[in-house]
């Protein structure tokens, strides 16, 4: 453990140690300040705004697949009370006609879970691409911005040094110009 293993915590401690027993406690307070970093309050409050936005877009596939469910379970039952409510048929032949309409229908009603997954899915999947791509283009924007308008003073600082060396030199060369005919 060397010199460059060292926690800044200790070192603060060990000072506000040695201060308290010297007597003079006026940097401890000071040493005790934490320094903040901080972060770009734009770029937060617009990937907050996107990450709740998916929330609410995954909300709202949940919603829709519960809702496609609760249908396909409905038609179901729906079937199968109106095989059971048929007064043609023996008890028997209900039973048989209700069992087998159940098994198509959970193959169905399996088959509509699987789609109504994968749509969910598919959903999330999209909403959580289009959030990744707007906080990309937010951080792309903030970067493009910090590599073009840091620049921009210094070169118009360098185009109103060289138009004002222009100027200088003109009136320059006019008083020479000025000095030589006059002699």
């Amino acid at each position: 453990m060397g010199p460059g293993n060292l926690n800044f915590d200790n070192v603060t401690f060990f000072l506000n140690s040695m201060d308290t027993l010297v007597g003079d406690e006026s940097f401890i307070a000071l040493r005790n300040r934490r320094r903040k970093h901080r972060t770009l309050a734009r770029v937060e409050s617009q990937t907050r705004n996107y990450i709740e936005q998916r929330a609410r877009e995954e909300a709202e596939a949940e919603r829709e697949a519960d809702k496609n469910l609760a249908d396909a379970q409905r038609r179901l039952d729906a079937k199968v009370a109106e095989v059971r409510d048929r007064d043609d048929l023996d008890a028997q032949t209900k039973q048989i006609m209700a069992r087998n309409l159940e098994e198509i229908e959970n193959r169905r009603l399996d088959v509509q879970k699987s789609n109504i997954d994968a749509a969910k899915e598919s959903a999330i999947r999209a909403s959580e691409e289009r959030m990744e791509t707007q906080i990309r283009l937010i951080q792309s924007s903030i970067r493009s911005a910090a590599v073009l308008l840091p620049p921009i003073p210094v070169f118009l600082l360098g185009v109103y040094i060289f138009i004002r060396r222009q100027q200088r030199e003109r009136e320059g060369a006019v008083q020479a110009h000025r000095l030589r005919k006059g002699a």
